[in-house]
């Protein structure tokens, strides 16, 4: 039996219900492990005529994925840093009024 040609059509039909609940599971956010996931197949769209089949599909997807989701922590880990760097400083100069007015 021939081996089905690998499209990011066939892929996304194939694995992307494995590829949000894994990205579920690692941001505990179905809204953006879904939008995770999506930018995932987006960039196995664009790295798919580089796979070299060393590892399987699946795995090479999974890492994908991961990645993305591992990218996605950082950026809401900074912007967590920055939202309360910026809350800080509002207390120092006054709390009342918003920093954009002061």
């Amino acid at each position: 039996m021939a081996e089905p040609k690998l499209t990011i059509e066939f892929l996304m039909q194939r694995y992307y219900n494995d590829m949000i609940r894994l990205a579920c599971s690692i941001l505990r956010d179905p809204a953006e492990a879904d939008d995770a996931a999506q930018a995932a197949f987006i960039a196995a769209a664009r790295g798919l005529d580089s796979f070299e089949g060393r590892a399987e599909i699946r795995t090479w997807l999974y890492r994908i994925t991961a990645n993305t989701c591992l990218s996605l922590l950082r950026k809401r880990r900074a912007r967590q840093a920055l939202q309360h760097a910026l809350a800080g400083v509002q207390a120092l100069l006054g709390g009342g009024s918003s920093l954009e007015e002061q």
